[in-house]
C-alpha cells in the first residue's frame, strides 16, 4: 500500500505587517491627480500669461526710463536771474529761457507741452557742443488712440520752436501725459507761461508730471513731482 505524505502549511498570519487597501490605493491616485491637474493648470496659466507679464515689464521699464529722463532734465533746469529778467523786460528784449507749459506750447488741448531751459544737453545726430539748450517735451499723435512722446533738444536758435520728425521719441503708446505747476505759495495751475504777467513774470517752483502708458493688458500710470532747484519770484508791475 503506497503511503502518500500530505504536508499541511499551517502558516498564520502577521498583523503587523498590513498592506494597503484598495480604498487606501484609489485615495491616493485620487490626491495625485489632483495635484498634477493644479501643477500643469498653474504651468498652462503662466504660459498663457507670459505675453502679458513681458508687456507688463517692458511698459514699467519705458515709463520708469522716461520719467527719470525728465526729472534729470529738470533738476539741471536754467532759469534766467531776477535782476536780469527786469533788465531784459525794461529793454523790451525776450527772455531766451522761458518755462512754458500746458497747452499753450503745442495749441492743442489735448496735447500738452513742456518747454524751459537746462544744462542736461544731450548732443544727437552728430550735432556736439555743451551748455544751455532749450528742452521740449510733446506730444504727438499716432494713427491710434494713442501717441508717443518726443524730446526736442536744441543749443540755441533764433526760431521758434516747432515739432520735427528728427526728435528722438521717449515714450511710445501714451495714452495721456499732463502736467501741474507750483507757485511758491503752493497754488496749483495746469498751465505756465514765464513770461506772462499772469503768473508775474516767475517761474514754477515744482512740476508734477502724470503719464498714463497703454499696454496690450490696461493702462499703467506714471507720476512724480520735481521741486526745481531755481526759481525766480514774483516780479511786481
Amino acid at each position: 500500500m503506497n503511503k502518500h505524505i500530505i504536508l499541511v502549511h499551517t502558516g498564520f498570519y502577521d498583523h503587523n505587517k498590513k498592506g494597503f487597501t484598495l480604498l487606501e490605493i484609489l485615495l491616493a491616485i485620487f490626491i495625485f491627480s489632483i495635484l498634477v491637474t493644479s501643477v500643469f493648470g498653474s504651468f498652462n496659466f503662466i504660459l498663457k500669461n507670459v505675453n502679458g507679464l513681458k508687456d507688463i515689464m517692458e511698459i514699467h521699464d519705458m515709463g520708469s526710463r522716461c520719467i527719470q529722463r525728465m526729472v534729470l532734465d529738470l533738476e539741471s533746469i536754467h532759469v534766467t536771474p531776477q535782476t536780469i529778467y527786469e533788465t531784459h523786460k525794461s529793454r523790451d528784449i525776450s527772455d531766451p529761457h522761458p518755462v512754458k507749459g500746458g497747452p499753450r506750447i503745442s495749441g492743442s488741448y489735448s496735447n500738452p507741452a513742456l518747454m524751459f531751459s537746462s544744462h542736461a544737453h544731450l548732443p544727437f545726430y552728430g550735432h556736439g557742443g555743451t551748455g544751455v539748450a532749450e528742452i521740449v517735451y510733446y506730444m504727438e499723435k499716432t494713427t491710434y488712440n494713442d501717441g508717443r512722446l518726443k524730446r526736442s533738444d536744441r543749443l540755441f536758435s533764433d526760431t521758434a520752436f516747432e515739432p520735427s520728425e528728427t526728435d528722438p521719441v521717449v515714450c511710445d503708446s501714451v495714452a495721456s501725459l499732463s502736467f501741474s505747476f507750483f507757485d511758491c505759495e503752493g497754488n496749483k495751475s495746469d498751465y505756465w507761461d514765464s513770461n506772462s504777467g499772469e503768473f508775474s513774470f516767475s517761474t514754477p517752483s515744482a512740476i508734477g508730471i502724470y503719464l498714463e502708458i497703454e499696454g496690450k493688458s490696461g493702462i499703467y500710470p506714471f507720476k512724480t513731482l520735481v521741486s526745481l532747484p531755481v526759481v525766480r519770484n514774483k516780479i511786481e508791475k
